[in-house]
């Protein structure tokens, strides 16, 4: 069985494999076989860091938790799929004071939030069923709160709403006004030219 290198050293009774005993367990073609699968740099380079272990405990228990998400896929329980885009940044750069995220890094928060959300959810209740899993949680919970303040702020294509703000909004009909004024008034200046024969045709407007 595998653990990370950095779990390792802290558990008891685990013994190290040499290169040479590795190479002949075929450990790196395993390791680059999971690394395939992974879909994110952080598992990337956790699934490259693995190393046997003949520690059983650590062992039974890493396999319990992968039969508790084998079983979860094939008896039809509900459970998100795991597709996200880390937030390694947004996290760095929120404990910045005065820091701000861009659209695109309040929707990446989001869509983790919903993720861990939708985890909760789905093992809420499940604890003998699935002990580990449920375990792996610890007290983590389902968060609302961010994601009701991100998704007033941000419609579903990670446009800022114009009702974010009152400011906000008094400008995109500013915006618009002056849009519908400039329009008018180029629409008026063609026909007058195009009366004068002075452009062969009447163009499109201005502002779409």
């Amino acid at each position: 069985m595998a653990i990370s290198k950095a779990s390792s050293t802290a558990i008891k009774g685990h013994v190290d494999f040499d290169a040479q005993s590795m190479e002949d367990l075929g450990f790196n073609d395993i390791r680059e076989l999971l690394e395939g699968h992974c879909k994110t740099d952080s598992a990337k380079a956790r699934a490259l860091l693995l190393t046997p272990s003949s520690h059983r405990p650590t062992v039974l228990d890493a396999l319990e938790s992968t039969d508790e998400l084998r079983r979860i896929r094939v008896e039809g329980y509900t459970f998100p799929s795991l597709v996200f885009e880390e937030i390694k940044g947004e996290i760095k750069l929120l404990e910045v004071s005065g820091s701000a995220l861009t659209e695109a890094g309040f929707m990446r928060l989001l869509q983790c939030t919903r993720l861990v959300n939708d985890i909760v959810a789905s093992l809420s209740g499940r604890e003998r069923a699935f002990p580990r899993l449920c375990g792996m949680l610890g007290t983590i919970q389902e968060n609302v709160e961010i994601v009701k303040e991100i998704e007033a702020v941000f419609d579903p294509k990670g446009g800022v709403r114009s009702a974010a703000s009152p400011a906000l909004g008094r400008i995109r009909i500013d915006l618009q006004t002056g849009r519908r004024q400039v329009n008018r008034l180029f629409d008026k200046a063609l026909r007058n030219c195009c009366q004068a024969k002075l452009v062969g045709r009447h163009p499109r407007r201005l502002f779409e």
